[in-house]
C-alpha cells in the first residue's frame, strides 16, 4: 500500500514529440518512486494521446478540459490533490522553457551585438540594392525603405522570391546578402548552442556535487533517492549522462577508501 501521494502535472502543447518526450520521462520517473512506496498521479492538459499512455502503464489520470479557464484549473488541481491526498510536483515543461529563458538571458550582450550587426547589415544592403536596382525596378526598390523589405528576407535566409535583382550589380549584392545572412543566423545559433551547453554543464555539476554529498554516509537513503531522481528530472539529464556520472562518483569512493 502506497503511503505518499505524488501529481504530475503535464500540457499537451504545440509540439507532440515534446510533450510526448516529457511524458515519457516522467513515466520512467513514476516508475522509479513507485519503487520507494510513492504512488504518482497524473494531472494533464489538451494531450488526451498522454492520457493514454499513462493510463496503459498503470497510473491514475484525469484529462482537464483544453478551453479550461486559470482559475479553474487552479482549483480543479487543488480539488483533486485533496481528493487524493496528494502533493502537486512540477509540470515538465518548465525545465525546457527555463533552460531556454537563461540560455538567452545569459548571452543577452551577445545576442544584442549579433542584432546590431544584422541591422547595420540591413541597411547597408538595401541602400546598396536601391541604388542598383532602383533604376530598373523602381516598383521594388523605390526607396531604401522600400528595399529593406528584400534585404530581410534575404538576411534571414526566407527567400520568398517575389522579388529579385535583375542587374549584374544587384546579383552580385544579393549572392554576398545571402552569405551575411547565412552567417548571421549561425553566429545566433552558436551562441544559443553555447550557452545551452554551459547550463547542462552546470546542471551536470550540480547534479554531481549533490551525489557527493549524499555519498558521504556511503548509503543513499530513501530521502536523497527522491531528491536525486527530482534534480534528474528538473535538469533533463539522460540516462547516459546519470549512469557515467555515478560512475565517476562510485569510482572515486572506491580509489579514495
Amino acid at each position: 500500500m502506497k503511503d505518499k501521494n505524488l501529481i504530475f502535472r503535464v500540457d499537451g502543447g504545440s509540439i507532440y514529440s515534446l510533450a510526448m518526450g516529457h511524458v515519457f520521462r516522467c513515466l520512467r520517473l513514476a516508475k522509479q518512486l513507485s519503487e520507494i512506496n510513492v504512488n504518482c498521479l497524473f494531472l494533464m492538459k489538451n494531450f488526451p494521446e498522454g492520457v493514454k499512455v499513462v493510463t496503459s502503464s498503470g497510473f491514475v489520470t484525469k484529462l482537464l478540459h483544453p478551453e479550461i479557464s486559470v482559475q479553474k484549473e487552479a482549483s480543479a488541481l487543488v480539488t483533486f490533490a485533496l481528493d487524493k491526498n496528494a502533493i502537486v510536483f512540477f509540470d515538465l515543461r518548465s525545465s525546457i522553457n527555463h533552460l531556454l529563458f537563461n540560455a538567452v538571458k545569459n548571452e543577452a550582450r551577445s545576442f544584442i551585438a549579433a542584432l546590431y550587426l544584422l541591422t547595420i547589415a540591413i541597411i547597408l544592403t538595401s541602400s546598396l540594392m536601391y541604388y542598383a536596382e532602383g533604376d530598373t525596378q523602381p516598383e521594388h526598390f523605390s526607396s531604401i525603405p522600400a528595399s529593406m523589405y528584400w534585404a530581410i528576407i534575404t538576411l534571414t535566409t526566407v527567400g520568398f522570391g517575389d522579388i529579385s535583382p535583375v542587374t549584374w550589380i544587384g546579383q552580385v549584392l544579393a549572392t554576398i546578402t545571402a552569405f551575411i545572412g547565412v552567417c548571421t543566423v549561425a553566429m545566433l545559433t552558436g551562441i544559443v548552442a553555447s550557452s545551452f551547453a554551459t547550463q547542462m554543464a552546470r546542471r551536470r555539476v550540480v547534479y554531481e556535487s549533490q551525489l557527493r554529498e549524499a555519498y558521504k554516509d556511503g548509503v543513499l537513503s530513501d530521502e536523497e533517492k527522491k531528491m536525486l531522481l527530482k534534480l534528474r528530472t528538473d535538469f533533463n539529464l539522460s540516462e547516459e549522462q546519470i549512469k557515467s556520472i555515478n560512475q565517476q562518483v562510485e569510482d572515486e569512493i572506491k580509489q579514495s577508501k
